[in-house]
Parts: structure tokens; C-alpha cells; sequence
């Protein structure tokens, strides 16, 4: 019973400060692409400052996916120095509790909001980040399809000899 409470209590410390150090960094995130498609503004007429900031909020979210492992260390680090600068670490261990017993509800804590991350956030910052795309080839003026882009990727094949040949595989398209 006692460890349950205590298992509660430094799993929701941990979420919380995941949480804050995620909406920090999303910030800053956020203003580094506000400042990168806000060079897109005079390019066209019809730009403007909401359609930039549009486009940055859709770009960040695929971009975090690369800093959550960085949100993560940081936040359990935060969350360790605060109980330990509020001895709560101490309390803990004199009453039994071993360092796993500390850290088992931070690791578990990291591995659900890298879940939830990417189970539901993903594919929502992937679909917002296309659309953004597209609308960037719009402004720039080359709207191409994007089948016109695809570019051949070739493809290594060994045979029980140790031989390789490369071949050029376009998913059976002819161009």
C-alpha cells in the first residue's frame, strides 16, 4: 500500500515536468519555424503572418518527435534534483525503498508519454506536416505533383556467392 502512494506520487511528478519541459521546448520550437516561414511572407501577396504562424504550428509537431528522448532526460532529471532537494529521496530510502524503487515510476512514466506520443501525436504531425509542404510548393510557385518527385532508389542484391549487382527499383513505375 505504501508503495503505491509513493509510486503515484513520483509517476505524476514526472509526468507533469515531461509535460512542461515538452510545451517549453515546443515553444521554442514553434518560434524557430514561425521565423523560418516568415521568410516565405514576401514571396507572395497573399502570405501573410497567420498563415505562417498556420504552417509553423503544423511543422513543430513532427519536429518533436526528435526531442522527446531529450524532454525525457531532462524532465527525470528535474524531477530527481527536486526530491532530492526537498529529501524526499532521503525519507524514502530510510523507510526501505531502493533506488529502483525510485526510478522504476520515471522510466514508466517516460515510456507512456513516448506512447502516447507516438501512438497518437505522430500520425497527426505527420499528416499536418504534408499539408504544410504542400503548401510551401504553392507559395514557392512549383507546384508539382508529387509523384513527379519521386526519385529512383536502387536496390542491392547479394547471391550465394557474395556477388552484388545494384538495380533501380521505382515501386514498378516506368519514369
Amino acid at each position: 500500500m505504501r508503495y503505491r502512494l509513493i509510486f503515484r506520487y513520483i509517476f505524476a511528478q514526472h509526468l507533469w515536468m515531461a509535460i512542461l519541459v515538452l510545451v517549453c521546448l515546443f515553444l521554442i520550437v514553434l518560434l524557430g519555424q514561425f521565423a523560418d516561414m516568415a521568410r516565405y511572407e514576401g514571396g507572395s501577396e497573399d502570405w501573410s503572418g497567420f498563415e505562417a504562424l498556420k504552417l509553423a504550428l503544423f511543422r513543430s509537431p513532427s519536429l518533436m518527435q526528435a526531442v522527446l528522448p531529450h524532454v525525457l532526460l531532462v524532465s527525470a532529471a528535474l524531477t530527481v534534483t527536486r526530491a532530492c532537494r526537498r529529501s524526499e529521496v532521503t525519507i524514502m530510502m530510510q523507510n526501505g525503498l531502493s533506488h529502483t524503487q525510485i526510478l522504476v515510476p520515471v522510466a514508466l512514466s517516460a515510456a507512456l508519454l513516448g506512447a502516447v506520443y507516438t501512438l497518437a501525436i505522430n500520425p497527426v504531425a505527420s499528416y499536418t506536416f504534408n499539408i504544410s509542404e504542400t503548401a510551401l510548393q504553392e507559395a514557392e510557385g512549383d507546384a508539382i505533383p508529387r509523384d513527379k518527385h519521386r526519385q529512383p532508389r536502387e536496390m542491392v542484391l547479394r547471391d550465394a556467392d557474395g556477388a552484388t549487382c545494384l538495380e533501380d527499383c521505382n515501386d514498378g513505375n516506368p519514369d
